[in-house]
């Protein structure tokens, strides 16, 4: 089973990277972000922190986040897709209220048995439950459980986590007839040890893009400061977090692809990356449109104030990059 990571800043390209390797004819994808790894309370956090810390009162609480969150992560009621307008028409009053967690995520639609693969992690991790309550449960639960999970080691939760990876995405691999599975989140670079950790055969791929273009995009997404500087501030924290993370991965397991590169020379690159995936060459991987690819958009969106006092902030790697 092969599978590749692809990951950087956010707003680099990885999205155009998975659409090109999605055409091959060994590699499944999902059309979506499935954030069930790398986001708060989700796989690799519950990996990272359950052994740093162990009671009994702990281990109830952290699976009972990781319970919630993969669920939340499942499907969709009609009810949060009507009231999406309702929020959308709060916006165009000036008023911001934010939609239902994870609206358009809706796994069970994309991996084949994704309630029974949950409902199997979860039932290896719980030893046992019971009614009961204690201070910090819910206010006014009705019949209450409390969840038992014992002090696992690393290795021991390795093992369950290695399995449950494993299962959903060979089901997505048998489910599309496909023997290669890719995909992209924001940040994966981050968790790029814990990728490797669970799943030992694993490609990374880091996607990198003129700093500056990168922060005039980032900059107009809702989920980051439209104050370039404070931006430009989280891309150097995420790049300086991403190089201290690579020094320590296997040489073999990771790459880093310039998307201006790819665009510019799109055969030689998206060559190199499938020999680095393992994939033979397929010539529709070229049929893709890069025209759209806005390098050199910082031009555009910057001030002249903004390029006086942002762009050396980003003048480090700018040059580490090559895109001086």
């Amino acid at each position: 089973m092969k599978t590749c990571f692809i990951g950087g800043t956010g707003r680099c390209g990885t999205s155009i990277l998975r659409t090109i390797l999605s055409r091959h004819s060994s590699v499944a994808t999902l059309p979506i972000e499935h954030r069930l790894m790398v986001d708060p309370d989700g796989i690799f956090d519950f990996y990272r922190s359950y052994t740093t810390g162990w009671s009994p009162y702990y281990g109830d609480a952290k699976l009972t986040r990781l319970k919630i969150f993969l669920e939340e992560l499942s499907s969709t009621s009609s009810i949060h897709k009507i009231f999406r307008y309702l929020v959308r028409a709060f916006r165009l009053a000036g008023i911001s209220i934010t939609p239902k967690k994870y609206l358009d995520v809706e796994l069970s639609r994309f991996i084949p048995n994704y309630s029974e693969h949950v409902k199997t992690l979860l039932n290896e991790l719980v030893e046992f439950e019971y009614t009961g309550e204690r201070l910090g449960t819910g206010s006014y639960s009705f019949n209450n459980k409390i969840q038992y999970a014992p002090n696992y080691s690393k290795e021991q939760l390795k093992k369950i986590f290695q399995n449950f990876i494993h299962s959903f995405i060979q089901d997505i691999l048998t489910h599309n007839h496909k023997d290669c599975f890719i995909e992209d989140n924001t940040w994966n670079i981050l968790f790029s040890a814990d990728l490797l950790d669970l799943i030992p055969n694993a490609k990374i791929i880091s996607v990198i893009r003129d700093p500056r273009d990168v922060v005039a995009s980032l900059s107009k997404q809702k989920w980051m400061p439209s104050n370039k500087a404070q931006s430009a501030k989280i891309y150097n924290d995420l790049i300086v977090e991403w190089i201290e993370i690579r020094r320590n991965l296997d040489k073999q397991s990771w790459i880093e692809v310039r998307l201006e590169d790819v665009v510019l020379e799109p055969e030689s690159q998206i060559r190199k990356i499938c020999d680095f995936i393992e994939l033979p060459w397929e010539d529709n991987l070229l049929k893709i449109d890069l025209s759209k690819s806005n390098s050199g958009q910082w031009k555009k969106y910057f001030s002249k104030e903004e390029q006086r006092s942002v762009i050396p902030l980003l003048a480090e790697h700018i040059k580490s990059f090559g895109y001086e």
